[in-house]
């Protein structure tokens, strides 16, 4: 009740700023106090109202040239938020938002929330979709050292996405991993490259048995991570069972 109250007497507060004041300054003001505002529907689970005051103030932030950096953070924190509430549509559309404005910036954050983008793309089961952010995330990361370290693991999830879109891609997999050898040769030497190899493999000759225990020994020894990883592998695993009943 309090919470809601403070959100309530933060947004009157950004309103008057937006009306009153038309100077940066004012509109800026007008903007924290919406993110104050956010931040307090969230804390009272009305995130609806959270939300639109996290997309007033993205608005008021991008209409201010010199603000454009915060108007991407805003846009990031909006698709957190629509994520977490399972709106994973809306926050990906967020996510694309706050990175063509990090983009714009010259700012490598961008790189991360297309990231974000792949993630909402399989909590929606769009794997080519995912696929698609996922290798316009590497082209960011390739040539920059901070990041090239995400590489790997960038490759790994495209091979997982190869391998959720159905035996039918399966050949088209094997045309990818193949091209690893010119474009990250380092790769092809690793775990990563062999246990997506592997399960390739099973997949075009669709024996499960053979996914079972290569994944078996692969995951005993090499932790995943994300969780949203593991969605991706397990639905590739059930078109096995698809397979069987067909």
């Amino acid at each position: 009740m309090i919470d809601a109250m403070a959100a309530q007497l933060f947004e009157q507060a950004a309103e008057r700023f937006r009306q009153q004041s038309r100077d940066m300054a004012g509109q800026l003001e007008s903007a924290s106090c919406f993110e104050d505002a956010s931040k307090m529907y969230r804390m009272a689970k009305r995130m609806s109202e959270c939300h639109a005051c996290l997309r007033h103030a993205a608005g008021i932030y991008a209409a201010q040239d010199r603000s454009m950096i915060r108007a991407a953070r805003t846009h990031e924190s909006l698709g957190q938020s629509m994520y977490s509430t399972g709106d994973h549509h809306e926050a990906s559309n967020c996510f694309e938002h706050a990175a063509e404005l990090f983009q714009h910036e010259n700012d490598l954050r961008w790189v991360q929330c297309v990231m974000k983008v792949s993630e909402c793309h399989v909590a929606l089961q769009r794997y080519d979709q995912a696929r698609l952010a996922l290798e316009r995330a590497l082209d960011g990361m390739k040539d920059d050292a901070a990041l090239s370290f995400q590489v790997p693991g960038v490759l790994l999830s495209i091979g997982f996405c190869y391998l959720a879109l159905s035996s039918e891609d399966a050949v088209r997999m094997d045309k990818w991993l193949i091209s690893l050898h010119d474009i990250y040769p380092s790769f092809t030497e690793s775990r990563e490259y062999a246990i997506l190899c592997s399960l390739n493999r099973a997949m075009m000759n669709q024996d499960a048995d053979a996914w079972d225990r290569e994944w078996q020994n692969y995951t005993k020894w090499t932790p995943v991570g994300d969780a949203w990883k593991l969605k991706v592998v397990e639905h590739a695993r059930a078109a096995f069972n698809e397979e069987s009943l067909t």
